[in-house]
């Protein structure tokens, strides 16, 4: 059937209008997918900026100094606390010279702490390099546990480090040892008379000093 020219006319111009229609909301389209992706970006940079405000400590412990206040504005490589790792401890122990030789890493240390009830124990975990000039001593340090936190960093103790659990040896009383420029000497009862020994005195364990050499048992 044959149309007059103005009907396809008329339909070429509404093809044209829907085209450029559609034309436009792709466009509009485009410009919220455009406008989608800078938002998208905003957040990252939003969530970067949340994340870098907070604060999260990479061990736990406990605050010993804090160096900021909140609200307060640092510059960066500021402190803002000084946190303490507490468990495990570090026990850090000073040997004489004399006996520096048998202490080994792996050795139990056991020790108390004025203020708390009951002994504590730790492990040798590092010799010092060299013996200290000014008082002979080798330091030694030791590892302790400190789960439940009732060791505060900082405290003083009175250890011993046992370098042979299960070996007897001879011991007397504290009393019993005469110490004199540098020279160690007990006396003993022979025949009804007292005799010097010189003796090479060993560790100390309460009331008790160990004799490595010059006195037999008995």
């Amino acid at each position: 059937t044959l149309k007059p020219p103005s009907e396809l006319d008329a339909a070429t111009a509404a093809y044209e209008v829907a085209k450029s229609r559609v034309q436009r909301a792709r466009d509009q389209v485009r410009t919220w997918l455009a406008e989608l992706e800078v938002r998208r970006q905003e957040l990252e940079v939003s969530k970067k900026r949340r994340l870098d405000a907070e604060i999260r400590a990479p061990w736990p412990g406990r605050v010993s100094v804090r160096h900021a206040a909140g609200g307060q504005y640092l510059a960066v490589g500021s402190p803002v606390l000084t946190l303490l790792r507490t468990d495990p401890l570090r026990l850090r122990l000073e040997v004489p010279e004399r006996l520096a030789a048998e202490v080994r890493p792996g050795q139990r240390v056991d020790f108390t702490v004025d203020g708390l009830d009951g002994a504590c124990a730790g492990m040798v975990t590092r010799l010092g390099s060299a013996i200290d000039r000014s008082n002979r001593t080798l330091v030694v340090e030791a590892e302790v546990g400190n789960a439940d936190g009732r060791l505060r960093a900082g405290g003083f103790c009175r250890a011993s480090i046992v370098v042979a659990d299960r070996d007897p040896v001879l011991a007397v009383p504290e009393t019993a040892l005469a110490s004199f420029a540098g020279v160690d000497r007990v006396f003993t009862v022979a025949g009804g008379r007292a005799q010097e020994q010189l003796v090479t005195p060993g560790r100390r364990l309460g009331d008790l000093v160990e004799i490595r050499a010059g006195l037999a048992p008995g």
